[in-house]
């Protein structure tokens, strides 16, 4: 009897086409990560040590990140699946629109 065991490790938590800009206490990053059968794109707030992940959505949902005052606008492209979205991150609005 023989097994084969198959390990894929150059897919695990890579970050692709990633992009930040830095506000003026926080650091905004938008990246795709990119699975055997599916890529989706992330959005993280960095401030200080502390990280938060404010958005999931299928790859192809993002068009462009900025951020005005205390608002992160996320501009998206198309009306694609969005996973997971918060409201607010260290005591920034989320805005996330067509």
């Amino acid at each position: 009897m023989i097994t084969t065991i198959i390990t894929i490790s150059s897919c695990s938590d890579k970050r692709l086409d990633e992009k930040s800009i830095i506000g003026r206490d926080i650091k905004v990053s938008w990246y795709v990560i990119s699975a055997i059968s599916s890529s989706h794109e992330f959005v993280e707030v960095s401030k200080d040590s502390k990280k938060e992940q404010i958005m999931e959505a299928n790859q192809g949902t993002i068009d462009s990140v900025f951020i005005r005052s205390d608002t992160i606008f996320i501009k998206r492209r198309s009306a694609d699946v969005i996973y997971t979205l918060k409201d607010s991150v260290f005591g920034y609005k989320i805005n996330c629109s067509f």
